[in-house]
């Protein structure tokens, strides 16, 4: 079964929506005059709106690195990322991984555009850098990453900030720069994403736990991407604290 959205023109910008949801340009004027500040964080500030009874997050798309400070919130191409990562959702949604349900995305016209991305509230949710490890908790986030992986999805810049715990469920979000392959990841791919991952671990203050972890009945190429990261880590420290400088 493919996964789609449909298109609502409304003044000056295009939003794909949700086919679960019916949405007019009424129904959008009332969503961006009641956006409020959203205490979560992310590159910049996101906001929240309720809707439907429902709490979502709108997060707005801005470029990271040098990119920054040049172009900030302005993209160009005819492929808008914001785009791209509502359909990734829905095709998650569809196989079952437990991500955000999306309600639009959208962009503004002309060469250089604005572009956003809406999704649904995972509430009373903490991120992974806000959780203390235990096996339980590890062993329930690892699992649940390698059925993402078994999409087929690729997350080059996969972090544990958007790695969510809700309970005992694991919820994925922030899939800006995810695309996915025709066939279940390699070894040699998902060893890539686990030694990135790793190194965010390693950012949050969070690697240490890892250096008595026995990972006990897992793929073994995470171990591996943990004793690969670890060969680097030091000079990464170093690095860290040199920027703080």
């Amino acid at each position: 079964m493919s996964v789609s959205y449909y298109h609502l023109r409304c003044k000056n910008t295009l939003f794909a929506v949700n086919p679960k949801v019916k949405l007019n340009c009424g129904d959008l004027k009332f969503i961006f005059s009641n956006l409020k500040k959203s205490p979560l964080k992310g590159r910049k500030n996101l906001k929240e709106f309720e809707f439907l009874m429902k709490r979502y997050v709108f997060r707005e798309y801005w470029h990271g690195g040098v990119l920054r400070n040049v172009f900030k919130n302005k993209y160009i191409g005819k492929n808008p990322r914001a785009y791209r990562e509502m359909l990734i959702l829905l095709k998650l949604k569809e196989k079952g991984i437990n991500v955000p349900e999306p309600l639009f995305a959208g962009k503004s016209e002309g060469l250089f555009y604005n572009q956003f991305i809406s999704t649904e509230k995972v509430e009373n949710a903490r991120d992974l850098s806000e959780v203390e490890l235990n096996e339980e908790i590890v062993k329930i986030v690892f699992e649940n990453t390698e059925k993402l992986f078994d999409t087929g999805l690729y997350h080059p810049d996969m972090n544990i900030k958007n790695i969510l715990l809700k309970g005992n469920e694991v919820y994925f979000i922030d899939f800006d720069k995810a695309f996915f392959f025709s066939e279940r990841l390699s070894e040699e791919k998902r060893h890539k994403i686990y030694k990135r991952l790793f190194r965010s671990f390693h950012k949050m203050g969070k690697l240490q736990f890892f250096l008595d972890y026995k990972f006990k009945d897992m793929p073994h190429y995470i171990e591996k991407a943990f004793k690969d990261y670890l060969k680097v880590s030091y000079i990464r420290s170093f690095l860290w604290i040199f920027n703080k400088k």
